[in-house]
């Protein structure tokens, strides 16, 4: 397995092009959750979505939110990933892009469901609700894309109980 490292940063594209394969095997999962190299590899894709400008950059964003996705389904990979302090605030400037593709939008939501669902998940909530204007989500529900539309309505009811508290 290639790993990435500061001074194989030529690696890094030929990875990211494997990297939703591999977080969409067990065994993947796996390693990517549970070893350091994994972690690291993950750590590297989260600060490139992060500071990735839209345009030119977007199918690796989408090969990226697709692995982070996958990860997210094996149970140690979506604790690794809620404990990542700035995840939920790159997510959330994922999805208020206004250039931000649809196939963007619908990965960002599936993980950030991924991430409510989990034991840490109304720590997720909190945070999402900190970072996530209710009506970009509320946008999201007037979408002709069914699946964005359905995924935007999930997170908007998880949300809902949250309005209430201080």
């Amino acid at each position: 397995m290639v790993l990435i490292r500061a001074s194989n940063s030529h690696n890094f594209p030929i990875f990211s092009l494997t990297f939703p394969d591999v977080a969409a095997s067990a065994v993947g999962r796996e390693w990517l959750a549970c070893s350091s190299a994994g972690e690291n590899v993950v750590d590297t894709f989260l600060s490139f979505l992060a500071d990735a400008k839209s345009g030119h950059t977007s199918s690796m964003k989408s090969l990226m939110l697709t692995g982070l996705y996958n990860l997210s389904i094996n149970q140690r990979g979506v604790k690794y990933l809620c404990s990542r302090p700035r995840l939920i605030h790159t997510l959330t400037t994922v999805l208020q892009s206004p250039d931000s593709p649809q196939e963007h939008e619908i990965n960002t939501l599936r993980l950030l469901q991924s991430l409510v669902c989990e034991d840490a998940g109304q720590h997720m909530l909190l945070q999402l609700r900190e970072n996530l204007p209710v009506s970009c989500l509320e946008n999201l529900t007037k979408s002709s894309c069914r699946e964005l539309k359905d995924l935007a309505l999930d997170l908007l009811s998880d949300l809902r109980p949250l309005e209430y508290e201080p």
